[in-house]
């Protein structure tokens, strides 16, 4: 439970809620509904609302509870068919939860901030890291073997602090249920980056954990089980950069939200529509076969929320998509603007109270925590979106990918079709929805220069274990030193071309810093070095290196020359 001794701001203008006590057995009056929160903390906050109080309120209720400020990164989640959904802020509750009388929520991140640095609050800060604490040990935010040592180490130094040999000895960290299926030889390397980390801060190592966990490839990734046209199992994952679609553990490209016009779903089909081709001005679209019609809709609003959170300020900027009529919550700029004159008065009177972290036997010698034979640790709380999406073992390295901005089939042959929707042409088939069983949901543009448009993770965590970076400049001038086949190890694809007799390499680029959208290949010639690789470059793929050397902050007569 967090504890705060006070605080400055206004007693909301509304009635709120009766707290009560949830041992309490009190006759709750009609019209009212009673909200069982489970915390980051795993403490439970009940309390009683009335049924017509829209869910904004019940989330203020939650954060008066915590003295919590910077409340808009949070939301209220619950599980409705296997599927996790938000209490939606502006609908009355008794819209959201038609006949329930008390309601089992759970209180989480909804917005993954790429920079923990936007956190005014050492209280944000510390939720953030319980929530990625959460991911990390229930299986939903995976990593390599060295990523989770590095993590595992950031969060036994904030919960253990400096190691002592006269505390700390043989075994220690196995008391602490960190990864799923956690191995002997995890915990020593723990153990070996936690000595490493003496003189840190209980704050310095949460922020580390955050600085360092925001360039997995899944940190705060929404995911949602689909299938292409040719009925291959695939993810589509909702992030702050765009949609990602997802083959089993590996990405094979995304559809950033500069690049996407809008989205449409009809019935259990989702529709990305892209906004016409610069070169040939052909109006691209792609389309997925969703588990159901909720999930098609959840999809959608999913990304119409990040877009709205993430978007610029109330301008009318070039390249802003048409808004939604329907607010859905203040910006980020917004709450930080808002929240850091709040923030640094409250902060000399700030007091935490940090949960003790939970303990379980210490491993005895040839004893593996978590593992059954052979699988994973299984996950509690809220299931993840996705049932045909497997947990990654943390000793498992990522398979090679490339970075392509179009959909890229790379399927084998598929054993049949389906026949009640047929392949989607990407510039060819038009999108008309006009049934019940239809939605439309417009995407805010993202602030370019508050967020540029790059890829997290280009070789996971390869810092020390007492460095990180919270500067992205340093960070991919560090990665420009890094051998191109560790690159390929860790899920970018390396093609290597010849010149021809003429010196040509047979293809086009467009884009740079300069031109503000990522660095990608607008044109291969057919019989080229270029298209007779192996495998072959194609048109929509990103270039992150030329020759080692990184392009994604280069301008565009840089990449060229």
């Amino acid at each position: 439970m967090l504890r705060r001794t006070w605080s400055i701001r206004r007693p909301q203008a509304y009635s709120l809620t009766r707290r009560v006590d949830p041992g309490t057995a009190m006759q709750r009056e009609k019209g009212m509904i009673r909200c069982q929160v489970t915390l980051l903390d795993d403490c439970v906050f009940t309390c009683d609302m009335d049924k017509n109080h829209q869910g904004e309120i019940l989330l203020g209720e939650v954060a008066k509870h915590l003295d919590l400020l910077e409340k808009d990164y949070f939301g209220l989640a619950y599980t409705d068919e296997g599927m996790m959904k938000w209490v939606e802020a502006g609908k009355q509750l008794k819209k959201q939860f038609k006949g329930s009388r008390l309601l089992a929520l759970q209180f989480r991140v909804k917005f993954y901030v790429p920079d923990p640095s936007h956190l005014q609050e050492e209280l944000t800060r510390y939720l953030f890291f319980l929530q990625i604490k959460n991911d990390i040990s229930s299986g939903r935010l995976p990593c390599s073997f060295e990523s989770a040592a590095l993590l595992g180490s950031y969060m036994v130094q904030a919960e253990l602090g400096d190691y002592s040999p006269r505390k700390h000895q043989q075994g220690y960290v196995s008391e602490l249920q960190l990864f799923p299926g956690q191995t002997e030889d995890l915990e020593e390397k723990i153990a070996q980056f936690h000595r490493e980390h003496s003189g840190k801060t209980t704050q310095e190592a949460e922020f580390l954990l955050l600085a360092n966990a925001k360039r997995l490839e899944f940190y705060g990734v929404e995911l949602f089980p689909a299938k292409d046209h040719h009925g291959i199992d695939l993810s589509l994952g909702i992030t702050t950069d765009g949609i990602a679609v997802f083959k089993s553990r590996t990405i094979i490209t995304t559809f950033l939200w500069i690049d996407i016009r809008k989205i449409t779903f009809k019935r259990r089909r989702f529709f990305i529509e892209l906004r016409p081709n610069q070169d040939t001005g052909e109006q691209n679209a792609v389309g997925f076969h969703m588990d159901s019609y909720d999930a098609a809709n959840s999809c959608g609003k999913t990304a119409s929320t990040i877009t709205q959170f993430f978007r610029t300020a109330e301008t009318n900027a070039k390249g802003f998509m048409k808004r939604s009529k329907k607010r859905f919550s203040r910006t980020e700029r917004q709450v930080m603007d808002e929240s850091k004159p709040l923030a640094l008065k409250r902060s000399a009177s700030v007091r935490i109270k940090r949960v003790p972290p939970k303990r379980q036997p210490r491993r005895t010698i040839g004893t593996n925590l978590g593992v059954q034979g052979g699988g994973g640790a299984s996950m509690g709380g809220i299931p993840r979106r996705n049932r045909s999406f497997n947990m990654y073992d943390i000793t498992q390295k990522p398979q090679v990918t490339i970075r392509a901005n179009g959909y890229r089939d790379m399927s084998e042959e598929p054993d049949d079709h389906f026949d009640d929707y047929p392949p989607l042409s990407l510039s060819q088939q038009a999108i008309t929805v006009s049934d019940d069983m239809t939605g439309q949901f417009t995407l805010a543009a993202l602030e370019e220069e508050h967020y540029p448009i790059t890829h997290r993770r280009v070789s996971d965590l390869e810092q020390g274990p007492t460095d990180y970076y919270d500067d992205q400049v340093k960070q991919e001038e560090e990665i420009g030193n890094v051998c191109m086949d560790d690159l390929a190890s860790e899920g970018l694809l390396l093609i290597r071309l010849e010149a021809d007799e003429r010196g040509r390499y047979g293809f086009n680029v467009k884009g740079g810093v300069d031109q503000k959208m990522p660095v990608l290949v607008s044109k291969v010639s057919p019989q080229s070095p270029a298209e007779k690789s192996n495998p072959p470059l194609e048109e929509g793929d990103q270039l992150l290196y030329i020759n080692s050397k990184p392009v994604s902050h280069s301008r565009h007569e840089e990449v060229i020359s």
